[in-house]
């Protein structure tokens, strides 16, 4: 069964022990969302808003979207060929005036492109020192600077649009609860951190996501938002050749904490908190705005997801050794799945602050992404398309999928089909 909703906490001051360093992948959860009384309704076709008594709007559709958006097609890159730079591996971008940012983590660099793709400028190395990385897990973009969530460094480098150092921020965090970040105009912060509980006597694991406005001048830190996690479990994952890797973490399509900042100057935020289609927009203290509550059917998790699940990721995990193994069917057989998969897997804001949803469907490898207006209306709906990595400053999103070869390619698109 799905997790219920009920209201969580707000503009609290956040406490909370130090977990240990897990991969912010394997961190899932359950739901807390909120949910009011109704002061007043208007149906509007396939909607109806109620005008709620804590000033919230929310948006209740009937039934689910049915209205199809194009893509316009504007660059497709090919950044392993032709190029002045050598790339190794892009773990995440940013949009920046005239082309992209791409954070290279395996060769610790920033990697300044246009929008065609091609090099322009690159920051950054491998090390300790200013404008050095040792683990980039994230970069953000913030007026005309460039920040970057370096995790063993635990510390956010600032960098301007063009490449240039300018500083750091030191951040004990970044090194326990991973990159997922966004600085604001008024120069405080917005990130996703966790409180832990005991697993065994030697262990952390998290049990609740907390999205956290912080404010590095004064050191406070207030929660926006929280969420519940699904119990993680232990097991011992071996490889066909007799190694053993042990496993900490959450079931697989489990509940998770989504959220994206508005865009600059909005003072907003868009959350999801709940295992269902619930999507709600804050003020910078926690209040809720508006929310957008859409019908899903429940997705079963069955064994014939879970082979489709490993079919469309090979089972292989790292031992240490630098290399990978496939591991054995019976660790598979142990492998923990939640028993229903989250409605919503991710949420980001584009510029012109419309919101793109990303929905699970029956198809794993075709997920759907609702767009809605800044003030949550439906536009419509892409089908087959991965949620976007990044947005230029024009609104037009930057896509990553992989061809036949697990060659990852990327393209510059933008919406069509709106409606009005």
């Amino acid at each position: 069964m799905r997790p219920s909703c009920s209201a969580p906490r707000s503009g609290f001051e956040r406490r909370s022990r130090r977990p240990a360093c897990i991969p912010a992948f394997l961190l899932a959860s359950l739901a807390l969302a909120g949910c009011g009384g109704g002061a007043g309704e208007r149906a509007r076709g396939d909607f109806t808003i109620e005008s709620l008594s804590s000033g919230t709007e929310r948006i209740t559709y009937r039934r689910l979207p049915d209205h199809e958006l194009g893509l316009d097609t504007l660059a497709v890159w090919d950044l392993y060929a032709g190029q002045d730079y050598l790339f190794h591996k892009i773990w995440d971008a940013a949009g920046i005036p005239g082309g992209f940012v791409l954070l290279d983590g395996g060769n610790r660099q920033l990697v300044l492109v246009d929008r065609q793709g091609r090099f322009r400028a690159a920051a950054g190395r491998q090390g300790g020192g200013p404008g050095e990385f040792q683990y980039p897990a994230d970069v953000e973009t913030s007026g005309e600077e460039i920040w970057v969530a370096d995790l063993l460094n635990s510390r956010y480098s600032v960098f301007t649009t063009g490449g240039a150092y300018l500083r750091e921020v030191g951040w004990k965090e970044i090194a326990l609860w991973g990159g997922s970040f966004a600085p604001l105009d008024d120069g405080r912060l917005l990130y996703q951190g966790e409180e832990a509980a005991d697993l065994t006597d030697e262990e952390e694991v998290p049990t609740h996501y907390y999205l956290i406005r912080r404010e590095p001048a004064t050191g406070r830190a207030d929660t926006l938002a929280s969420m519940e996690a699904e119990p993680n479990r232990q097991i011992e994952l071996r490889s066909s050749g007799g190694q053993a890797m042990r496993f900490v973490g959450p079931p697989q399509f489990a509940a998770r904490m989504h959220w994206s900042a508005g865009p600059p100057g909005s003072g907003t935020v868009w959350v999801v908190t709940c295992g269902d289609y619930r999507v709600r927009q804050l003020d910078l203290e926690g209040q809720t705005i508006r929310e957008i509550v859409m019908p899903v059917p429940d997705l079963r998790v069955t064994a014939q997801t879970r082979q489709r699940y490993f079919e469309a990721n090979p089972p292989t995990f790292g031992f240490g050794s630098g290399e990978t193994y496939e591991v054995t069917r019976q660790s598979l057989g142990e492998y923990p799945f939640a028993e229903v998969r989250a409605a919503v897997r991710g949420v980001r804001v584009d510029p012109v602050g419309r919101l793109w949803v990303q929905v699970s469907t029956e198809d794993l490898n075709a997920d759907r992404l609702d767009v809605f207006t800044p003030g949550g209306r439906y536009l419509g709906s892409l089908r087959g398309v991965p949620l976007p990595m990044a947005f230029a400053p024009d609104g037009s999103a930057l896509l990553r999928d992989s061809t036949d070869d697990s060659m990852d390619q990327f393209s510059v698109v933008a919406l069509t089909g709106i409606d009005g």
